[in-house]
């Protein structure tokens, strides 16, 4: 009799299924086909748990592989990055899927996940162990993703879990904190969290400047005032 090479998964198949059931998903007919990958990407970036699991029983890799040509992002950094904790949860605990495996680019989950905002997500990379300070293939940390654009609710789950935020990125002739990035960018509410979790607000990047310097660069009063409140001082002249 030949044996399926999915037929270790039936158990969890039938897990899988019982959830998506009780949780609304509708049943899909068994591919022909396995799925193009521009219909994995859309599943992944619409948080589809029902398409990705039918794509993986019609015997998809939602592993590790490039999952779209030149772009080769994987299902999990696009459920990431789009926010989709409960496709994220499918892919861990059904699948299999490593959430701290970089695509290929270079690029982790936990980097989209705080580059966009994405609390929650986070919040669920936490419970399951994913590093939250683990540097990109850039040299930047989580917290300084999220700094940089502004993601206060983010950096608050990154505090609350421990994460690093205060180390400097790497990237050649930077070396900013995630404090000198909240500056650099007006993010007063995301330099408010860092200031309250005890960061540096001195600290010197490649330029010899602090996170005063740069606000004052980018004239960012109200960060220049809350950085001034907190000690910090701007070391060049203006």
């Amino acid at each position: 009799m030949e044996v399926s090479y999915w037929e270790p998964q039936a158990e969890k198949r039938k897990k899988a299924l019982k959830l998506l059931r009780e949780a609304g998903g509708r049943p899909l007919k068994r591919r022909a086909q396995p799925p193009t990958q521009e219909e994995v990407i859309r599943a992944a970036k619409e948080g589809d748990v029902t398409e990705l699991a039918a794509f993986h029983e019609a015997g998809t890799d939602l592993l590790v592989a490039p999952v779209l040509g030149t772009s080769k992002q994987t299902a999990a950094y696009i459920a990431a990055e789009s926010g989709h904790v409960e496709a994220l949860r499918y892919l861990h605990d059904e699948v299999g899927v490593n959430l701290s495996v970089p695509d290929g680019h270079g690029s982790l989950p936990v980097e989209a996940a705080a580059s966009e905002g994405h609390a929650e997500v986070l919040r669920y990379f936490d419970e399951v162990g994913v590093n939250l300070s683990v540097r990109d293939s850039f040299g930047i940390t989580p917290a300084s993703w999220a700094a940089m654009n502004g993601h206060a609710k983010a950096l608050e789950v990154l505090r609350e879990a421990g994460a690093d935020l205060q180390s400097a990125n790497e990237v050649e002739e930077e070396g900013d904190t995630p404090a000198h990035l909240a500056a650099v960018h007006g993010h007063v509410d995301a330099l408010r969290v860092l200031i309250e979790a005890g960061v540096d607000v001195n600290a010197v990047n490649d330029q010899g400047k602090t996170p005063a310097d740069l606000a004052m660069d980018r004239s960012h009063q109200k960060c220049l005032e809350l950085l001034q409140q907190a000690g910090g001082r701007p070391l060049k002249h203006h």
